[in-house]
Parts: C-alpha cells; structure tokens; sequence
C-alpha cells in the first residue's frame, strides 16, 4: 500500500450524518444531524438546498481547500475526502471529514456526489456499534476501490462499488433506525 493511502486510513470517528450534492441542481440534500451542523433547517435540508447554504457553514478558511477537493473529485469521477471545521450555531466550532463518492452519467460527468460525515472531534478510535463498524467498512471499501482502480481492474472496482452501495444502504438503514435493526434491504 503507497504512503498517500495509508496516510489517509483513519479510526472510525462518530458518525454525524450522510449527504448528496446533485451537481445538475446544485443542491445539497441532507439527513437532520449533517443539517444541524451547518445551520440549515432540517424540514429544507432534506429536500434539498443551494450548495451555497451549507458553505456558509464552512470555515472561511477551510474553504478554498474544501472547494479545491470538492472540484478534483467532481473532475476527475474519484473518491472525495476532506477534513474541515465548520461553525454551527448548535454544536459550535467543530472539526468534520467528509467522505463521499461521484456517480456519473454516461457521458462520464459527475451528476451527484454523495457520502457521509464523521466527527473529528470523536473522543474514541474504536468503532461502536452497527454505524461505526459500517462507517470503518465503508472507508475500507473506498479504499480497496482505490486500490483496484490503480490495478487497472475495472471489474474488480465495479464489484467493490457494487458492495460499497450496498454498505451504504445498511448503513442509512441503521441511522434511520437509531442501530435497532439489521440494517438489511427487503430486496436483497
């Protein structure tokens, strides 16, 4: 594994929430505690706000490298990670990584970004229940996709993104659920 990879593994941090940018609208959907960290109301957060809304949040500056990382994901149809701090009226100063992934369209561009944020403030580097252990696979996973990529195994990455879908999935199953539930999909 190269430097830049093991650089960025990390402990499983206290999960806060999962977030899609539709770059075709240029709005940001959000689940209620990613809304309360940036100072956006959850009732609109959830069906979607101008991007701009939760970069007011950001701050101002961790925002030019926040935006340098958001672009060269969005260019390149790469995975997306940053750490920054954003000022929330609720929780104040607080130190988050984004983690996140491009789908494209078939002409190759990047339609939607989505992904999750993680707490850098979390006090334990142990993964805790259900959502942590799937937030510390779900980073794995992006990880070996990675991996797979440098390798030039196409097929190889697509069944890795195939189960990171998946992973995701449990994962929103288990936050909707408080970690309740199995986390499984009816479908599979």
């Amino acid at each position: 594994m190269d430097d830049r990879r093991v650089k960025n593994l990390r402990p499983a941090d206290e999960l806060i929430g999962i977030w899609t940018s539709d770059k075709v609208n240029n709005l940001v959907i959000a689940d209620q505690r990613v809304c309360e960290y940036f100072n956006v109301d959850p009732n609109h957060g959830q069906s979607g706000v101008p991007l701009r809304t939760f970069l007011d949040a950001v701050h101002p500056d961790d925002l030019p490298e926040l935006t340098r990382r958001s672009a060269q994901a969005i260019a390149s149809g790469e995975a997306f990670q940053a750490s920054y701090r954003v000022i929330s009226v609720i929780h104040g100063l607080r130190q988050v990584h984004a983690s996140g992934q491009c789908f494209l369209n078939r002409a190759g561009d990047c339609t939607h970004l989505s992904g999750y944020l993680l707490s850098g403030d979390a006090s334990t580097g142990a993964a805790s229940g259900p959502t942590g252990l799937l937030s510390e696979v779900i980073e794995n996973l992006m990880q070996a996709r990675d991996l797979a990529d440098d390798a030039g195994e196409s097929l190889l990455r697509r069944l890795i993104e195939a189960v990171l879908l998946e992973a995701g999935f449990r994962l929103a199953a288990h936050m909707r659920s408080d970690g309740t539930s199995d986390g499984g999909r009816d479908d599979a």
